[in-house]
């Protein structure tokens, strides 16, 4: 049997409450990080393979 208690969490046979969707909402949120995590890889990736200072240097002894 299940009962809905108050702020709709549900109890079990053993009365123990519980959230309901607790599991998904667990899941979009460790997804959410992961994909957080890998945009700031990418753009400090990218950030770090772009070095101004060596390209210009490069640039100006091509065209002597």
């Amino acid at each position: 049997m299940v009962r809905v208690a108050l702020v709709g969490r549900r109890t079990g046979g053993n009365g123990v409450a519980h959230s309901l969707n607790q599991g998904v909402l667990v899941m979009k949120t460790i997804v959410s990080a992961l994909v957080a995590l890998s945009v700031l890889t990418a753009l400090a990736a990218s950030a770090n393979a772009f070095d101004a200072k060596s390209f210009y240097e490069d640039l100006d002894r091509s065209r002597t």
